[in-house]
Protein backbone atom coordinates (compact mmCIF):
# COMPACT_ATOMS: atom_id res chain seq x y z
CA UNK A 1 0.00 0.00 0.00
CA UNK A 2 1.50 2.92 -0.98
CA UNK A 3 1.78 6.55 0.89
CA UNK A 4 -0.79 9.01 -0.20
CA UNK A 5 0.02 13.03 -0.99
CA UNK A 6 -2.04 15.15 1.42
CA UNK A 7 -2.82 17.42 -0.94
CA UNK A 8 -4.46 14.85 -3.36
CA UNK A 9 -5.76 12.95 -0.33
CA UNK A 10 -7.88 16.12 0.73
CA UNK A 11 -8.74 16.87 -2.75
CA UNK A 12 -11.78 16.29 -4.11
CA UNK A 13 -11.50 16.48 -7.73
CA UNK A 14 -8.06 13.03 -6.88
CA UNK A 15 -11.11 10.89 -6.00
CA UNK A 16 -12.91 10.80 -8.70
CA UNK A 17 -12.52 7.44 -9.88
CA UNK A 18 -13.44 5.85 -6.77
CA UNK A 19 -17.55 5.89 -7.74
CA UNK A 20 -16.65 5.11 -11.19
CA UNK A 21 -14.85 1.96 -10.35
CA UNK A 22 -17.44 1.33 -7.84
CA UNK A 23 -20.36 1.78 -10.90
CA UNK A 24 -18.67 -0.54 -13.28
CA UNK A 25 -18.33 -3.21 -10.46
CA UNK A 26 -21.82 -3.08 -9.36
CA UNK A 27 -23.15 -3.18 -12.60
CA UNK A 28 -20.62 -5.83 -14.05
CA UNK A 29 -21.48 -8.16 -10.67
CA UNK A 30 -25.44 -7.14 -12.01
CA UNK A 31 -24.73 -8.74 -15.36
CA UNK A 32 -22.89 -11.81 -13.74
CA UNK A 33 -25.98 -12.55 -11.24
CA UNK A 34 -29.00 -12.20 -14.37
CA UNK A 35 -26.75 -14.51 -16.30
CA UNK A 36 -26.15 -16.88 -13.38
CA UNK A 37 -30.15 -16.78 -12.91
CA UNK A 38 -31.14 -17.23 -16.51
CA UNK A 39 -28.75 -20.06 -16.61
CA UNK A 40 -30.10 -21.54 -14.06
CA UNK A 41 -33.85 -21.71 -15.29
CA UNK A 42 -34.80 -19.08 -12.46
CA UNK A 43 -35.75 -16.76 -15.45
CA UNK A 44 -36.29 -16.41 -18.86
CA UNK A 45 -33.75 -14.79 -21.56
CA UNK A 46 -34.21 -11.83 -22.31
CA UNK A 47 -32.57 -10.21 -25.93
CA UNK A 48 -31.48 -6.84 -24.61
CA UNK A 49 -29.68 -8.48 -21.04
CA UNK A 50 -28.19 -11.25 -23.03
CA UNK A 51 -26.22 -8.91 -25.13
CA UNK A 52 -24.46 -7.82 -21.66
CA UNK A 53 -23.58 -10.90 -20.35
CA UNK A 54 -20.17 -10.77 -22.92
CA UNK A 55 -19.69 -7.11 -21.05
CA UNK A 56 -19.33 -9.10 -17.52
CA UNK A 57 -15.61 -10.38 -17.42
CA UNK A 58 -14.02 -7.39 -19.13
CA UNK A 59 -16.23 -4.27 -17.24
CA UNK A 60 -15.24 -5.79 -13.81
CA UNK A 61 -11.69 -6.46 -14.32
CA UNK A 62 -10.83 -3.34 -16.39
CA UNK A 63 -13.47 -1.05 -15.41
CA UNK A 64 -12.93 -1.66 -11.98
CA UNK A 65 -9.96 -3.63 -10.83
CA UNK A 66 -7.75 -2.08 -12.70
CA UNK A 67 -9.01 1.50 -12.69
CA UNK A 68 -8.89 1.26 -8.81
CA UNK A 69 -5.25 -0.49 -8.91
CA UNK A 70 -3.97 2.43 -11.70
CA UNK A 71 -5.76 4.88 -9.10
CA UNK A 72 -3.72 3.83 -6.22
CA UNK A 73 -0.40 4.09 -7.71
CA UNK A 74 -0.97 7.23 -8.98
CA UNK A 75 -1.96 8.42 -5.28
CA UNK A 76 1.21 7.27 -4.16
CA UNK A 77 3.34 9.33 -6.28
CA UNK A 78 4.66 12.80 -5.06
CA UNK A 79 5.84 12.06 -1.57
CA UNK A 80 7.14 8.63 -0.93
CA UNK A 81 7.94 8.32 -4.27
CA UNK A 82 9.96 11.08 -6.19
CA UNK A 83 7.94 10.91 -9.76
CA UNK A 84 5.27 13.96 -10.34
CA UNK A 85 2.08 12.27 -11.35
CA UNK A 86 1.30 15.01 -14.37
CA UNK A 87 1.04 12.91 -17.67
CA UNK A 88 0.64 9.90 -15.76
CA UNK A 89 -2.95 11.11 -14.79
CA UNK A 90 -4.49 10.64 -18.26
CA UNK A 91 -4.21 6.63 -17.77
CA UNK A 92 -7.68 7.25 -15.87
CA UNK A 93 -9.77 9.42 -17.84
CA UNK A 94 -9.05 7.05 -20.91
CA UNK A 95 -9.14 4.24 -19.40
CA UNK A 96 -13.29 5.18 -18.08
CA UNK A 97 -13.58 6.56 -21.57
CA UNK A 98 -12.63 3.19 -23.03
CA UNK A 99 -14.36 0.83 -20.96
CA UNK A 100 -17.54 3.40 -21.66
CA UNK A 101 -16.59 2.89 -25.22
CA UNK A 102 -16.73 -0.88 -24.75
CA UNK A 103 -20.25 -1.06 -23.13
CA UNK A 104 -21.71 0.75 -25.97
CA UNK A 105 -20.29 -0.73 -28.76
CA UNK A 106 -20.80 -3.90 -27.28
CA UNK A 107 -24.21 -3.23 -26.62
CA UNK A 108 -24.99 -1.13 -30.47
CA UNK A 109 -22.87 -4.68 -31.64
CA UNK A 110 -20.96 -1.77 -33.18
CA UNK A 111 -17.37 -3.24 -33.96
CA UNK A 112 -15.73 -0.30 -34.76
CA UNK A 113 -16.51 1.65 -31.52
CA UNK A 114 -14.92 -1.70 -30.29
CA UNK A 115 -11.93 -1.38 -31.72
CA UNK A 116 -11.39 2.18 -31.07
CA UNK A 117 -12.32 1.67 -27.55
CA UNK A 118 -9.81 -1.53 -26.99
CA UNK A 119 -7.11 1.34 -28.20
CA UNK A 120 -7.65 3.41 -25.51
CA UNK A 121 -7.86 0.82 -22.78
CA UNK A 122 -4.45 0.14 -24.30
CA UNK A 123 -3.41 3.24 -24.20
CA UNK A 124 -4.20 3.91 -20.50
CA UNK A 125 -2.44 0.45 -19.77
CA UNK A 126 0.87 1.49 -21.59
CA UNK A 127 0.62 4.20 -19.69
CA UNK A 128 0.49 2.52 -16.99
CA UNK A 129 3.56 0.76 -18.16
CA UNK A 130 5.75 3.15 -18.57
CA UNK A 131 5.48 4.39 -14.69
CA UNK A 132 6.11 0.68 -13.70
CA UNK A 133 9.29 0.60 -15.99
CA UNK A 134 10.20 4.28 -14.22
CA UNK A 135 10.07 3.31 -11.09
CA UNK A 136 11.69 -0.03 -11.65
CA UNK A 137 14.50 2.02 -12.86
CA UNK A 138 14.80 3.86 -9.57
CA UNK A 139 15.22 0.59 -8.00
CA UNK A 140 11.76 0.48 -6.35
CA UNK A 141 10.91 -3.02 -4.99
CA UNK A 142 12.34 -5.00 -7.85
CA UNK A 143 10.70 -8.23 -7.49
CA UNK A 144 7.27 -6.84 -6.43
CA UNK A 145 7.22 -4.38 -9.55
CA UNK A 146 8.49 -7.50 -12.08
CA UNK A 147 5.13 -9.11 -10.76
CA UNK A 148 3.33 -5.93 -11.19
CA UNK A 149 4.45 -5.15 -14.58
CA UNK A 150 4.01 -8.48 -15.58
CA UNK A 151 0.36 -8.61 -14.73
CA UNK A 152 -0.25 -5.17 -17.08
CA UNK A 153 1.44 -6.84 -19.73
CA UNK A 154 -1.26 -9.61 -19.51
CA UNK A 155 -3.80 -6.72 -19.35
CA UNK A 156 -2.83 -5.75 -22.24
CA UNK A 157 -3.09 -9.10 -23.94
CA UNK A 158 -5.98 -9.90 -22.50
CA UNK A 159 -7.40 -5.95 -23.80
CA UNK A 160 -6.30 -7.27 -27.05
CA UNK A 161 -8.50 -10.94 -27.25
CA UNK A 162 -11.62 -8.65 -26.02
CA UNK A 163 -11.31 -6.27 -28.58
CA UNK A 164 -9.09 -7.62 -31.65
CA UNK A 165 -8.55 -10.95 -31.70
CA UNK A 166 -10.92 -14.26 -31.46
CA UNK A 167 -8.83 -16.17 -29.37
CA UNK A 168 -8.12 -19.97 -30.26
CA UNK A 169 -8.60 -21.01 -26.45
CA UNK A 170 -11.13 -19.14 -24.41
CA UNK A 171 -9.89 -21.04 -21.04
CA UNK A 172 -6.92 -19.18 -22.21
CA UNK A 173 -7.97 -16.06 -21.95
CA UNK A 174 -9.47 -16.27 -18.80
CA UNK A 175 -7.03 -17.14 -17.48
CA UNK A 176 -4.86 -13.91 -18.76
CA UNK A 177 -7.81 -11.72 -18.13
CA UNK A 178 -7.83 -13.12 -14.23
CA UNK A 179 -3.96 -12.77 -14.09
CA UNK A 180 -3.63 -8.94 -14.11
CA UNK A 181 -5.32 -8.56 -10.79
CA UNK A 182 -3.74 -12.23 -9.65
CA UNK A 183 0.03 -10.92 -10.31
CA UNK A 184 -0.58 -7.82 -9.42
CA UNK A 185 -2.06 -8.77 -5.94
CA UNK A 186 1.04 -11.09 -5.74
CA UNK A 187 3.45 -7.92 -6.58
CA UNK A 188 1.45 -6.33 -3.76
CA UNK A 189 1.71 -8.61 -1.40
CA UNK A 190 6.02 -8.88 -1.67
CA UNK A 191 5.67 -5.20 -1.58
CA UNK A 192 4.10 -5.45 2.06
CA UNK A 193 6.15 -8.34 3.51
CA UNK A 194 9.11 -7.67 2.08
CA UNK A 195 11.13 -6.53 5.00
CA UNK A 196 9.95 -9.86 7.02
CA UNK A 197 10.56 -12.34 4.40
CA UNK A 198 14.02 -12.30 4.31
CA UNK A 199 17.26 -12.86 1.62
CA UNK A 200 16.75 -16.38 1.50
CA UNK A 201 12.86 -16.14 0.57
CA UNK A 202 13.15 -12.87 -1.77
CA UNK A 203 15.64 -15.39 -3.81
CA UNK A 204 12.96 -17.78 -3.34
CA UNK A 205 10.31 -15.76 -5.31
CA UNK A 206 12.27 -14.34 -7.40
CA UNK A 207 12.61 -17.77 -8.88
CA UNK A 208 8.47 -17.97 -8.59
CA UNK A 209 8.63 -14.51 -10.61
CA UNK A 210 10.48 -16.83 -13.37
CA UNK A 211 8.09 -19.73 -13.23
CA UNK A 212 5.27 -17.99 -13.26
CA UNK A 213 6.98 -15.52 -16.86
CA UNK A 214 6.70 -19.22 -18.50
CA UNK A 215 3.67 -19.87 -17.66
CA UNK A 216 1.78 -17.16 -18.86
CA UNK A 217 4.07 -16.99 -22.27
CA UNK A 218 3.01 -20.56 -22.78
CA UNK A 219 -0.52 -19.41 -21.53
CA UNK A 220 -0.42 -16.81 -24.62
CA UNK A 221 0.79 -19.33 -27.51
CA UNK A 222 -1.56 -21.69 -26.13
CA UNK A 223 -4.27 -18.38 -26.56
CA UNK A 224 -3.35 -17.40 -30.02
CA UNK A 225 -2.25 -20.24 -32.10
CA UNK A 226 -3.83 -23.17 -29.61
CA UNK A 227 -0.65 -25.44 -30.84
CA UNK A 228 -1.10 -28.44 -28.44
CA UNK A 229 -3.03 -28.96 -24.98
CA UNK A 230 0.42 -29.60 -23.39
CA UNK A 231 1.15 -26.16 -23.41
CA UNK A 232 -2.30 -25.52 -21.17
CA UNK A 233 -1.36 -28.07 -19.05
CA UNK A 234 2.53 -27.12 -18.62
CA UNK A 235 1.46 -23.47 -18.13
CA UNK A 236 -0.72 -24.52 -15.45
CA UNK A 237 1.16 -26.54 -13.60
CA UNK A 238 3.94 -24.24 -13.74
CA UNK A 239 1.16 -21.38 -12.64
CA UNK A 240 0.48 -23.78 -9.60
CA UNK A 241 3.95 -24.44 -8.68
CA UNK A 242 4.85 -20.24 -8.74
CA UNK A 243 1.68 -19.41 -6.62
CA UNK A 244 2.66 -22.48 -3.73
CA UNK A 245 5.82 -20.96 -3.69
CA UNK A 246 4.53 -17.73 -3.08
CA UNK A 247 2.18 -18.84 -0.56
CA UNK A 248 4.84 -21.31 1.30
CA UNK A 249 7.18 -17.74 1.64
CA UNK A 250 4.39 -15.87 2.91
CA UNK A 251 2.92 -18.62 5.03
CA UNK A 252 4.97 -18.02 8.29
CA UNK A 253 3.55 -13.97 8.08
CA UNK A 254 -0.06 -14.80 8.01
CA UNK A 255 1.01 -16.94 11.55
CA UNK A 256 2.29 -13.85 12.86
CA UNK A 257 -0.92 -11.87 11.70
CA UNK A 258 -3.32 -14.72 13.05
CA UNK A 259 -1.31 -14.60 16.76
CA UNK A 260 -1.06 -10.56 17.04
CA UNK A 261 -3.58 -8.43 19.23
CA UNK A 262 -4.45 -6.18 16.77
CA UNK A 263 -8.08 -6.58 15.07
CA UNK A 264 -6.56 -5.26 11.64
CA UNK A 265 -4.08 -7.69 11.59
CA UNK A 266 -6.19 -10.74 12.48
CA UNK A 267 -8.88 -9.25 9.85
CA UNK A 268 -6.21 -9.36 7.24
CA UNK A 269 -4.70 -12.85 8.17
CA UNK A 270 -8.55 -14.65 7.71
CA UNK A 271 -8.92 -12.89 4.41
CA UNK A 272 -4.79 -13.90 3.26
CA UNK A 273 -5.18 -17.72 4.46
CA UNK A 274 -8.67 -18.26 2.80
CA UNK A 275 -7.94 -16.23 -0.81
CA UNK A 276 -4.61 -18.53 -1.03
CA UNK A 277 -6.21 -21.49 -0.64
CA UNK A 278 -9.05 -20.45 -3.18
CA UNK A 279 -6.28 -19.31 -5.42
CA UNK A 280 -4.46 -22.75 -5.26
CA UNK A 281 -7.92 -24.50 -5.35
CA UNK A 282 -8.94 -22.94 -8.56
CA UNK A 283 -5.50 -22.75 -10.57
CA UNK A 284 -5.70 -26.74 -9.30
CA UNK A 285 -9.13 -27.26 -10.88
CA UNK A 286 -7.92 -25.55 -14.02
CA UNK A 287 -5.51 -28.23 -14.20
CA UNK A 288 -7.62 -31.06 -14.34
CA UNK A 289 -10.09 -28.98 -16.86
CA UNK A 290 -6.62 -29.32 -19.31
CA UNK A 291 -5.84 -32.68 -18.64
CA UNK A 292 -9.25 -34.26 -18.12
CA UNK A 293 -12.15 -34.08 -20.62
CA UNK A 294 -13.34 -30.53 -20.47
CA UNK A 295 -16.42 -29.44 -19.35
CA UNK A 296 -18.46 -25.58 -18.81
CA UNK A 297 -18.68 -26.94 -14.70
CA UNK A 298 -15.28 -27.77 -14.37
CA UNK A 299 -14.41 -24.47 -16.10
CA UNK A 300 -16.92 -22.64 -14.04
CA UNK A 301 -15.34 -23.85 -10.80
CA UNK A 302 -12.14 -23.05 -11.85
CA UNK A 303 -12.61 -19.57 -12.96
CA UNK A 304 -14.29 -18.26 -9.96
CA UNK A 305 -12.43 -20.30 -7.83
CA UNK A 306 -10.04 -17.70 -8.33
CA UNK A 307 -11.83 -14.76 -9.58
CA UNK A 308 -14.54 -14.75 -6.59
CA UNK A 309 -12.60 -16.86 -4.66
CA UNK A 310 -8.80 -15.46 -4.34
CA UNK A 311 -9.46 -11.65 -5.74
CA UNK A 312 -12.43 -10.93 -4.43
CA UNK A 313 -11.32 -12.40 -0.74
CA UNK A 314 -8.01 -10.37 -1.75
CA UNK A 315 -9.83 -6.58 -2.02
CA UNK A 316 -12.42 -7.33 1.00
CA UNK A 317 -9.13 -7.92 3.22
CA UNK A 318 -7.09 -5.12 2.04
CA UNK A 319 -10.33 -2.84 1.19
CA UNK A 320 -10.15 -1.50 4.84
CA UNK A 321 -6.59 -0.42 4.15
CA UNK A 322 -6.39 0.55 0.44
CA UNK A 323 -9.82 2.40 0.69
CA UNK A 324 -9.55 4.22 3.34
CA UNK A 325 -6.83 5.69 2.52
CA UNK A 326 -7.65 6.93 -0.79
CA UNK A 327 -10.65 8.15 0.59
CA UNK A 328 -8.27 10.17 2.94
CA UNK A 329 -9.46 8.27 6.26
CA UNK A 330 -8.04 6.21 9.47
CA UNK A 331 -9.71 2.95 9.58
CA UNK A 332 -10.76 2.65 12.93
CA UNK A 333 -10.53 -1.02 13.81
CA UNK A 334 -13.45 -1.42 16.04
CA UNK A 335 -15.57 -1.20 13.85
CA UNK A 336 -14.04 -3.91 11.57
CA UNK A 337 -16.54 -7.37 10.79
CA UNK A 338 -16.50 -10.37 9.11
CA UNK A 339 -19.75 -9.84 7.33
CA UNK A 340 -18.55 -9.52 3.61
CA UNK A 341 -16.13 -12.26 4.37
CA UNK A 342 -19.15 -14.60 5.77
CA UNK A 343 -21.07 -13.76 3.02
CA UNK A 344 -18.80 -14.02 0.01
CA UNK A 345 -17.04 -17.27 1.18
CA UNK A 346 -20.97 -18.92 1.25
CA UNK A 347 -21.74 -17.45 -1.78
CA UNK A 348 -18.98 -18.40 -3.87
CA UNK A 349 -18.61 -21.60 -1.81
CA UNK A 350 -22.03 -22.71 -3.18
CA UNK A 351 -20.92 -21.40 -7.08
CA UNK A 352 -17.93 -23.70 -6.75
CA UNK A 353 -18.71 -26.81 -5.20
CA UNK A 354 -22.46 -27.01 -6.75
CA UNK A 355 -20.71 -26.82 -10.15
CA UNK A 356 -18.60 -29.83 -9.13
CA UNK A 357 -21.21 -31.82 -8.31
CA UNK A 358 -23.73 -30.64 -10.63
CA UNK A 359 -23.06 -33.56 -13.30
CA UNK A 360 -24.58 -36.21 -10.42
CA UNK A 361 -27.16 -33.70 -8.85
CA UNK A 362 -28.44 -31.37 -11.70
CA UNK A 363 -31.34 -30.30 -8.60
CA UNK A 364 -28.68 -28.00 -7.44
CA UNK A 365 -28.57 -25.88 -10.32
CA UNK A 366 -31.39 -23.25 -8.76
CA UNK A 367 -29.21 -22.51 -5.41
CA UNK A 368 -26.25 -22.32 -7.37
CA UNK A 369 -28.55 -19.71 -9.42
CA UNK A 370 -29.04 -17.52 -5.90
CA UNK A 371 -25.24 -18.02 -4.97
CA UNK A 372 -24.79 -14.99 -6.85
CA UNK A 373 -26.98 -12.57 -4.38
CA UNK A 374 -24.86 -13.47 -1.75
CA UNK A 375 -21.35 -12.44 -3.68
CA UNK A 376 -23.62 -8.71 -4.59
CA UNK A 377 -24.62 -8.51 -0.74
CA UNK A 378 -21.01 -9.32 0.42
CA UNK A 379 -19.87 -6.12 -1.89
CA UNK A 380 -22.92 -4.48 -0.70
CA UNK A 381 -22.19 -4.90 3.03
CA UNK A 382 -18.44 -3.90 2.06
CA UNK A 383 -19.15 -0.74 1.08
CA UNK A 384 -21.28 -0.25 3.99
CA UNK A 385 -18.43 -1.10 6.21
CA UNK A 386 -15.94 0.90 4.71
CA UNK A 387 -18.20 3.68 4.60
CA UNK A 388 -18.32 2.83 8.70
CA UNK A 389 -14.60 3.19 9.13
Amino acid sequence: MTHIETGQQSNPRYRFPMPIAIGFMLFALIIGILRLMEFSDIYPYNPFIGKLYPLHAPVMIIGFIALLIIFERLMGLGISIPIKPGKYWLAIPILILGVMGYIYGVITSNNSIIVASGVMMSIAVIIFILLLIRLRALGLEDISLAFMILSSFSLLTSIALTTFYTPKSYIGSAVLLLSFPVLFILGERYELSKLILGLTKRRILKISFYIMLLSLSLLVAYTFYYIDKLLIIMGSLGYFSSVLIFYLAERPNIKNLRRSEAKLQNYLAVHLQAAYHWLLGGIALLLLYSVLKPTPYLYDAAIHSISVGFIGTMLIGHGPLILSSLMGKIVRQEKLNFVPFYLLTLGNGIRVFGDLIKPIYIEISILIGYSGILILLAFIAFIINIRRL
